[in-house]
């Protein structure tokens, strides 16, 4: 049984990570403290079992639950994100609900995707031809990105989240000027401790 102060630091943790996804301003404005409810959840559900980490059920169940703002049904990559990026932050980052169930589940997390990460994997690998936006993302499309970033990640010998901010950042830096110019990811990360060596 969690203390009053663990459980108001995870929701705290929760809320953040929910900020972090960004996307409030595409889902109505009711849809923060569902999604904080959901993620909390499947934080007790996963403290349970580790092995029950299912991310497509925590989309869906996004998707079944809140509307955008123009009332329609989120896209599979609008909830996916929303997923991936929170579960990098609670878990990931945080080590949320132990250290011992982080270091289970934070290899297992998927990169997040965004548009400018979809464009940059659409120009490597030539993947979900005719869509520029998560909002027309589906399931299967989710899943050859996710593939392709997990390609990615085990060149680089990191997960996915951590070539996913590797990649965040980057473009990000490429964006404002900032870049060193070089377009692949470093060759190699064996001296950069992986999640779960911190």
């Amino acid at each position: 049984m969690k203390t009053e102060v663990e459980v108001a630091r995870m929701r705290n943790i929760i809320g953040m990570a929910w900020d972090f996804t960004g996307m409030q301003r595409v889902f109505e404005k009711k849809s923060g403290p569902l999604v904080c409810n959901l993620l909390e959840k499947l934080l007790e559900e996963i403290e349970v079992d580790p092995s029950n980490f299912l991310h497509g059920k925590l989309c869906r169940q996004i998707q079944s639950s809140i509307k955008t703002t123009l009332g329609k049904v989120p896209s599979y990559g609008q909830a996916a994100k929303v997923v991936d990026i929170a579960m990098k932050v609670i878990v990931g980052y945080c080590r949320l609900p132990n250290e011992r169930i982080a270091q289970i589940v934070a290899p297992n997390l998927h990169g997040a995707i965004d548009t400018p990460i979809l464009k940059r994997i659409k120009e490597e690998y030539k993947v979900a031809r005719g869509i520029f936006t998560i909002s027309r993302i589906d399931e299967v499309v989710y899943a050859e990105i996710q593939s392709r970033l997990k390609e990615r990640a085990n060149q680089m010998r990191c997960s996915p989240i951590e070539y996913d901010d590797w990649l965040w950042r980057k473009l990000k830096d490429d964006r404002a000027g900032l870049s060193d110019g070089k377009k692949d990811a470093p060759e190699d990360t064996r001296n950069t401790p992986h999640i779960g060596e911190r």
